[in-house]
């Protein structure tokens, strides 16, 4: 088993029960390829909303996850990222291709996306696993 199905698994997260369909969709909108963890995430589980220790969160599926980010507009505010979910408490999580090919999952706020966003993971299963070892949205 891989850590994302360990920890989601867990927490009862719900598998997918069709396909997933829009990968290539999402890659032709957002310019760069999904990273594979977050695509392994995508093709077997459902947005869904959750306790992980003490942080409440909300990944979400992907026939919205177009249609939040242009509704939020982030990719003209944020280049290069993509909104995959909330914390819940006003701040998008969200998945940003780095100039050096990298990935890292951020915390910005909706309101104001110019402010400067929080790494909280190296990478969708470092996000995962910062979360299910206790850490706080702000560590």
């Amino acid at each position: 088993m891989t850590d994302i199905e360990l920890i989601l698994d867990a927490i009862k997260w719900p598998r997918r029960n069709m396909q997933f369909s829009s990968k290539e969709s999402i890659e032709a909108k957002m310019g760069f390829a999904l990273p594979a963890d977050y695509v392994f995430f995508l093709s077997n589980y459902a947005g869904h909303e959750s306790f992980l220790k003490e942080n409440y969160f909300v990944l979400w599926d992907e026939a919205e996850l177009l249609s939040l980010n242009e509704g939020y507009e982030v990719q003209h505010y944020l280049a290069n990222t993509l909104a995959i979910g909330s914390n819940g408490g006003g701040e998008m999580i969200a998945l940003q291709h780095c100039e050096d090919h990298r990935f890292q999952i951020i915390l910005i706020p909706f309101g104001s996306m110019r402010e400067k966003e929080i790494v909280i993971g190296d990478s969708f299963t470092d996000f995962l696993k910062r979360m299910n070892d206790g850490r706080k949205w702000f560590d």
